[in-house]
């Protein structure tokens, strides 16, 4: 794999955009949370899907900020780069 040069307060700005996305994540589960609470039906053009796949993306989506979090984590404390 290539080498990839980092510049000054690259690790912070991940820690930023993990975050982010950590939070968009978190967004999608409540969307599909809310769909299963309230009996919505999810349509795909004409193909209505069914409830399972709600319950499959929540599982889904809680695995990628679990994810999110572990990298979060692993790049260790914030530094701020002078």
């Amino acid at each position: 794999m290539k080498n990839i040069k980092k510049f000054q307060g690259f690790n912070t700005h991940l820690r930023i955009f993990i975050l982010i996305s950590i939070a968009l994540w978190l967004l999608v589960a409540f969307i599909h949370m809310k769909v299963i609470a309230l009996g919505e039906h999810v349509y795909l053009g004409d193909i209505m899907l069914p409830r399972s796949v709600n319950i499959l993306a929540i599982f889904g989506v809680f695995g990628m900020v679990v994810m999110g979090l572990y990298y979060y984590k692993a790049l260790g404390p914030s530094q701020n780069n002078k």
